[in-house]
């Protein structure tokens, strides 16, 4: 009878953990899919952005160097104040691409961009605002 017991409490285990083991598989499957399709969406974006990034580059070099070639050639100013015009013109705009590339590069930006501040937050348990300092 203690046999029958027995045999019965491990079947009816085996059998609980088998389908426990099934319903974690299949939940494992379910996160991996929407990780991969958060992947896809956040390298199409990452793609766009990209793109739309060098044409915008590529314009606004382009209106530079025109600005500076009419500035320079058909200003009725002597060759000195050319001189510092440009020189100051020149500083102006790696001052801004300096800056522009700051803000957009910068590691606390994509965090935020991409949530991965609120990733870790998930992970870990803790509130971003109390572990970060904002």
């Amino acid at each position: 009878m203690k046999k029958w017991i027995l045999l019965t409490t491990v079947l009816s285990f085996l059998t609980n953990f088998t389908q426990f083991q099934r319903t974690s598989i299949d939940l494992v499957k379910l996160r991996t899919s929407a990780a991969y399709l958060q992947g896809v969406k956040t390298l199409r974006m990452l793609f766009i952005a990209l793109i739309a990034m060098g044409i915008c580059i590529m314009l606004v070099m382009t209106a530079f160097v025109l600005l500076y070639f009419s500035v320079l050639f058909y200003a009725p100013i002597s060759a000195w104040a050319k001189l510092w015009l440009s020189l100051g013109l020149s500083l102006s705009s790696i001052l801004a691409s300096v800056g522009i590339f700051h803000r957009f590069f910068s590691e606390d930006k994509w965090m935020e961009m991409f949530r991965g501040d609120e990733l870790v937050d998930t992970l870990t348990g803790t509130n971003g605002k109390e572990k970060h300092g904002r």
